[in-house]
């Protein structure tokens, strides 16, 4: 095999590992809004199964009494990709203070400790420190990103006398919804105190773009049950939970196929290229 030949086959190397690699990062491009609405919704569901399940109402009691001091940033926007990859397992297993649940919209994974951008990414997060459920102002921000139906973004959706629960595993608190309303970002008379049980959640107007307005949803406090209660509020919550398992499951196999049509899609590339260089 002479020089000449040599280069040739290096060259067709090379070539081939460039158009891979721009093919394979144009194809991550592309899909990149779906890859971080994917990583969000596998990470909030990863937690729900292996760590709300696993987390008992002990040391969820714990987490309150001991919840840490945090600072309070009204204007984080709407994370990126490379914010969500550099953030989304940096979970604190001592900021989960339970989970909260809104069955109309399909509003359900934890609630966590501190507004920080960790904890918006798969969650809803108190504002004030030492909130307590069921006891006058609790309020829950989250983010609003471009799928509706992920994190906050379903308050949008979210009726006056729509049932908003949260629970810490000893009780559920179930609240209704008496109001909703747009607010400026500088509004900050949503986060006063309450001399009745009230529950207030907030998130942005709108997704992928700037804004300086919020969704405000408000409820007040309509019933408390133990969480082991048998009663319609509990049993609305464990339906919920009980479609969120099936949907999981549905969702992995989904992206499952997805991924292997894709590397398919990509090795018919380079193999038809291959061939057509050859003749």
């Amino acid at each position: 095999m002479n020089s000449n030949s040599l280069k040739e086959k290096l060259k067709d190397y090379l070539f081939n590992i460039l158009l891979s690699c721009l093919l394979l990062i144009g194809t991550f491009l592309l899909l990149s809004p779906w890859v971080k609405e994917a990583i969000i919704k596998f990470s909030i569901n990863n937690i729900m199964n292996n760590i709300m399940n696993n987390t008992t109402a002990e040391e969820i009691n714990y987490n309150q009494e001991n919840a840490e001091e945090f600072s309070w940033d009204p204007a984080i926007q709407t994370p990126n990709l490379k914010t969500i990859l550099s953030n989304i397992s940096k979970l604190n297993r001592k900021d989960v203070l339970g989970v909260i649940s809104i069955s109309d919209v399909n509003i359900l994974f934890p609630i966590l400790n501190g507004t920080s951008t960790q904890n918006l990414l798969v969650g809803a997060t108190t504002v004030n420190i030492g909130q307590k459920m069921g006891e006058g102002n609790y309020i829950l921000a989250g983010h609003h990103i471009r799928d509706d139906t992920l994190l906050f973004g379903p308050l949008l959706k979210v009726e006056e006398e729509t049932l908003i629960q949260i629970t810490d595993k000893t009780n559920i608190y179930t609240y209704q919804v008496v109001d909703k309303k747009i607010v400026k970002e500088t509004d900050l008379s949503i986060l006063q105190e309450t001399t009745i049980p009230t529950i207030t959640l907030f998130t942005c107007n709108v997704s992928g773009i700037k804004t300086d307005k919020r969704v405000v949803i408000r409820g007040e406090l309509v019933d408390t049950s133990s969480f082991s209660a048998d009663n319609q509020y509990v049993n609305m919550y464990n339906v919920q939970e009980e479609e969120r398992v099936t949907a999981h499951n549905d969702s992995l196999v989904f992206w499952l196929v997805l991924l292997i049509c894709l590397i398919c899609l990509l090795v018919s590339g380079m193999y038809f290229y291959k061939n057509q260089r050859k003749s």
